[in-house]
């Protein structure tokens, strides 16, 4: 008995080092392509989220809490905890904080085993490079762990509760439509699904309106801009158009896996892939930054396929499919489509690009002073 236990023991250990190492590597070429290769940006009005932070701190009404960015409360509640008072700490308090998220997803995608790379490969990262400053690393993280869990492991327990209440109260919208994927995808029952998720979704939403009642939000929220009479009918009146640009750089690396698993599994899994395609294109529809949240919606297509593929890859197809991704994501550029109207190469937040680096050298700058 004792000499079983110490196999199983040294498995685990292999395991775990096996894990670590992955993780690493993991994490590695994510800030490799995260720094270096899409190049961070953080967004135009970084400024204002530090100023509404310093509103809360200091408890005085500003007009900047009525902005949308009270939708998704994360930075600004986080601020106020540490009482960050200082804009050039913030960039960088910002900056730390998304690379913490971004480790939580390299150990998380672990789990994918060798098939991860196809993953830092895909569409969410260039969205995450590009909008620093916003909640998107935790919000990739959050759908990535919940997805992996119903599409690996066939179930959600109370830690995925917590988590889609945690993503409902960052970006209720986003999670809306995540969730109906979820309902479409977990193999158990109707009334089970639709109580779990209905429950925490609900959860988080009141967390999130209590939230905004507390800060005295009297603004417009996601919801009202989509109400207004004509957003929806311009969001879906040029989409036909640029939906080839939502779809490339939604899935970016991705594609050529996408392509591999058409080819073997067309007739066959077709339908697994489908119907939560539909829906994260349908809820990229209703955005304004369409390419962006497509790329976060279509996480769970792009594990769904991982998963479905895996049996279908030998050492020398998957040699063959992680070049064929790497020189995909390095000779194709990326888009970036907003307001359904205007297709940008590159990121639209590019001027702020130079933001982190003024910042450190500033702050070198006063050490030696």
């Amino acid at each position: 008995m004792n000499t079983f236990q110490s196999i199983r023991n040294k498995i685990k250990e292999k395991v775990v080092i096996k894990n670590f190492k992955r993780t690493i590597q993991n994490f590695l070429l994510i800030i490799f392509f995260f720094q270096f290769k899409y190049g961070i940006s953080y967004i135009k009005g970084i400024s204002g989220h530090f100023n509404l932070g310093m509103s809360l701190i200091n408890n005085e009404w500003s007009e900047l809490r009525n902005y949308y960015w009270s939708d998704s409360p994360l930075f600004h509640i986080l601020q106020k905890i540490f009482q960050i008072r200082n804009y050039e700490t913030y960039i960088i308090f910002i900056y730390i904080t998304t690379l913490f998220f971004l480790l939580l997803i390299s150990i998380k995608i672990s789990e994918l085993e060798n098939l991860s790379i196809f993953f830092i490969l895909s569409g969410w990262l260039i969205s995450v490079s590009w909008v620093v400053g916003l909640v998107d690393a935790l919000i990739v993280w959050l759908i990535l762990y919940n997805s992996i869990d119903v599409i690996k492991n066939k179930k959600l327990d109370i830690r995925n509760f917590l988590i889609n209440i945690f993503l409902t109260f960052n970006h209720f919208a986003i999670s809306i439509f995540i969730n109906f994927i979820i309902f479409i995808i977990w193999n158990d029952k109707k009334s089970k699904k639709l109580i779990f998720l209905s429950a925490s979704y609900l959860f988080g939403f009141l967390i999130n309106m209590l939230y905004k009642s507390l800060i005295q939000f009297n603004g417009e929220t996601r919801v009202h801009y989509l109400l207004r009479p004509t957003v929806i009918p311009t969001l879906f009146e040029n989409n036909p158009e640029v939906l080839k640009y939502i779809i490339f750089s939604g899935f970016y690396g991705f594609l050529p896996v996408i392509i591999f698993f058409l080819y073997k599994n067309f007739f066959k899994n077709m339908s697994k892939i489908f119907i939560p395609f539909v829906i994260a294109i349908l809820g990229s529809f209703l955005a304004a930054d369409s390419s962006r949240i497509f790329s976060y919606l279509a996480i769970p297509t792009i594990l769904i396929t991982i998963y479905k593929i895996k049996d279908d890859l030998d050492a020398r197809l998957l040699n063959i499919l992680s070049i064929a991704s790497i020189f995909f994501v390095i000779f194709f550029e990326e888009y970036w489509v907003i307001d359904h109207i205007y297709i940008f190469s590159g990121s639209e937040y590019g001027a702020d690009s130079r933001i982190l680096y003024e910042v450190i050298i500033e702050k070198f700058r006063a050490i030696i002073n």
